[in-house]
């Protein structure tokens, strides 16, 4: 499907990624007054809006929604669609891929943004899913590394800021490196 989702009903029953934190999976269900509802796991729905959800999500023609609600039912209540995604559906093409993520939420105050290479098969024990930010490209590495030791150094800088406005900030920094460095899954 075209990042051009105007007719959003031809969206419906399909299941959708978000580009850059590739393992979120939703599936429309509905759309009204600018928003779009998703079915985004077992007993989990969410409202995203229009605007967003053209701009970030594409189809992923690899999923067939009947299978993945199947792949849910060995999970409990309220689980996301991101751990059947990558448990069923992400294919495991064996090499070490890089991966920004957020270090030690839960240590720290101010989580760092860092990178870390490793196989699929190793990641999910080493990043926490829900921490990940982006694929890198391999080959970018050191110049993403730059990067991120310069944004992390203004996220410091700025961390008094209050949340809400510097959830626009940080979003802002992602979306430099999204433009740079993202790897598409």
């Amino acid at each position: 499907m075209s990042s051009d989702l105007l007719n959003m009903e031809n969206a419906f029953g399909k299941v959708f990624r978000h580009k850059r934190l590739f393992n979120y999976v939703v599936s429309p269900i509905s759309s009204e007054d600018g928003l779009v509802k998703c079915i985004a796991g077992s007993n989990i729905q969410q409202e995203i809006p229009m605007d967003y959800f053209k701009r970030d999500w594409k189809e992923d023609t690899t999923i067939d929604l009947t299978e993945l609600k199947t792949k849910m039912i060995d999970y409990p209540a309220e689980t996301p669609f991101t751990i059947a995604y990558n448990e069923h559906f992400e294919t495991d093409d064996t090499f070490v891929h890089t991966y920004l993520h957020f270090d030690n939420v839960e240590e720290e105050e101010f989580p760092l943004w860092v990178l870390t290479q490793c196989k699929k098969v190793d990641r999910d024990t080493l990043i926490n899913p829900f921490t990940m930010i982006m694929p890198v490209k391999d080959n970018l590495v050191a110049e993403c590394q730059k990067e991120i030791d310069i944004m992390n150094e203004i996220r410091k800088e700025n961390e008094f800021i209050a949340f809400d406005d510097f959830q626009g900030f940080e979003f802002g920094l992602l979306k430099i490196l999204e433009k740079k460095f993202l790897r598409e899954i």
